[in-house]
């Protein structure tokens, strides 16, 4: 087990220490055992040096790791989801137009609905520390494609994804992935299936950039998020 020590305001504030997946491991019978003393002896440590803030990403599938971190104070905050880019479709959704966003209209609306993710997100149950930045540029990168869905003329919502996505599904990362960085469809607009159809464009997009896959993350207290059928 080994970690990055003194990251800023990284799940609370003050210097924090992050353990990616691939930076710990253990095996055979007495594995939780064994990451008991390891962390004891690191987070000794970490804590001397003014690390008071330690995260630990793990697998989904490990719920004996998952239980162990759980009973030491540690709650799950961020999954990181990934799904092979291969075409898909569903039904056609009367009125629908989903665009890349290159207009002043799709800007202005990308901007409103930017806004209000944020807010939903700082509302409870969520309530992350929420960047409050403004800056667009990015929008004009190569890297970033953004869609715009619009149903029956009124901006229903978005979905933005970027090559080498910083913190997305970092295992899988790289040229050959795309990571969503931001997705949101406006309340009344939800269960109609936007978000698979703004998803669906993404995936053709990747697949016309010859990407494998592609990585999602949010919180995990973000109920609508978490739903599978979302």
């Amino acid at each position: 087990m080994t970690g990055i020590p003194g990251l800023k305001n990284l799940k609370g504030a003050g210097n924090s220490v992050f353990i990616p997946e691939w930076a710990h491991a253990a095996n055979g019978s007495d594995r939780i055992a064994i990451y008991a003393r390891m962390y004891h002896h690191l987070s000794e440590q970490w804590v001397a040096a003014g690390n008071h803030t330690h995260a630990i990403s793990i697998f989904a599938h490990d719920e004996e790791l998952q239980n162990y971190w759980f009973r030491h104070a540690f709650g799950m905050e961020v999954i990181d989801a990934v799904l092979t880019s291969k075409p898909s479709s569903g039904p056609e959704i009367p009125g629908l137009e989903i665009i890349r966003a290159n207009r002043p209209k799709d800007v202005a609306a990308f901007i409103q609905m930017r806004d209000e993710l944020r807010r939903h997100l700082a509302a409870a149950p969520v309530f992350p520390p929420i960047s409050q930045g403004s800056d667009i540029r990015f929008l004009r990168e190569r890297n970033t494609l953004v869609f715009m869905a619009y149903l029956n003329g009124c901006p229903a919502g978005y979905m933005m994804a970027q090559t080498e996505a910083d913190g997305v599904s970092a295992i899988v990362g790289g040229v050959s992935e795309l990571g969503i960085a931001g997705a949101y469809v406006r309340p009344r607009f939800r269960e109609k299936g936007i978000a698979a159809a703004l998803l669906g464009k993404i995936i053709e997009s990747g697949e016309s950039r010859r990407i494998s896959r592609i990585g999602v993350d949010f919180e995990s207290t973000n109920d609508p998020a978490c739903r599978p059928d979302a």
